[in-house]
């Protein structure tokens, strides 16, 4: 049962605890970002080998666009995958991918909108859901009606329609003929 350093916080962990992550071991603790990056970079280099329609010829040259995008702007590759999905997703005036041209133009022109636009439908989905909860919490209310009480409101209920439905008759004398 051997230990091996943590390359994020330098601490000695038992190597079954450890989380091998793009070929270093990390604590459980240090493991997680990096997983989740890991994941971010997966996904974005995926959705960018589909947006340029599967040309390999293309993705060196855009992976280098991301990495020059992320090192020199400080645009995260989460943000960078969010932006390109919002202009060729859900934006209805993207425009035209050419993969030729790369995506550091596309990504920093629409880089803040998409962020304003994911920060509003998470906003929405935020408020949608503490509007659920407070219903599903509220105290429920008992309403007791006798029988004779329903009774009286059917009847009620009917003379309305009918008073609204007398006023609306047609009389067939009053359709023109077809001729």
């Amino acid at each position: 049962m051997g230990k091996s350093v943590c390359k994020g916080c330098g601490i000695r962990f038992p190597t079954e605890d450890m989380t091998v992550v793009s070929g270093l071991k990390y604590c459980p603790e240090c493991a997680k970002p990096r997983l989740k990056e890991a994941r971010t970079n997966i996904e974005l280099n995926d959705y960018l080998f589909n947006l340029c329609n599967k040309d390999q010829d293309v993705m060196p040259y855009l992976t280098t666009q991301v990495k020059w995008m992320v090192d020199n702007n400080n645009f995260k590759p989460s943000g960078i995958l969010a932006t390109l999905k919002y202009v060729y997703d859900d934006s209805e005036t993207a425009p035209p991918f050419n993969p030729r041209s790369g995506i550091q133009y596309i990504v920093q022109k629409y880089y803040s909108t998409a962020r304003d636009f994911y920060i509003q439908v998470h906003h929405l989905n935020q408020t949608s859901e503490d509007e659920i909860k407070r219903i599903l919490t509220m105290p429920t209310e008992t309403i007791t009606l006798t029988r004779s009480e329903l009774d009286a409101r059917d009847k009620r209920s009917s003379e309305k329609r009918k008073d609204e439905l007398y006023g609306k008759e047609i009389d067939l004398n009053d359709i023109p003929d077809d001729d």
